[in-house]
């Protein structure tokens, strides 16, 4: 499901595994709305896209705390299927890691 940065924050069903935004966006950064989706769903993986090199500045904020990746635009889809499996594999890492210790 694809959904617009006003939308994502209202109702949204079930769980979500994976954020992909853009870090500027015309109604919300990228970061608010990484901040208010983790929120609602603290186990999701996000992945922020940027063309422009000063948002480095603002994804490193969220990245520093460890909720988050980067993808540099362009990208090909591949780097972007890649980037979501690295993801979802830390992330499983983390769970099951955590709990058979």
């Amino acid at each position: 499901m694809v959904f617009t940065s006003s939308t994502c924050l209202r109702t949204i069903p079930g769980s979500i595994d994976v954020l992909v935004t853009d870090v500027i966006m015309p109604q919300i950064r990228g970061l608010e709305l990484a901040e208010r989706v983790t929120e609602l769903h603290p186990g999701v993986c996000v992945i922020f896209m940027s063309g422009y090199s000063e948002d480095a500045l603002l994804e490193n904020r969220l990245l520093s705390r460890g909720n988050g990746t980067s993808i540099q635009k362009p990208f090909d889809p591949e780097d972007l299927a890649q980037r979501i499996r690295e993801s979802l594999s830390e992330r499983m890492d983390a769970e099951y890691g955590s709990r058979s210790s």
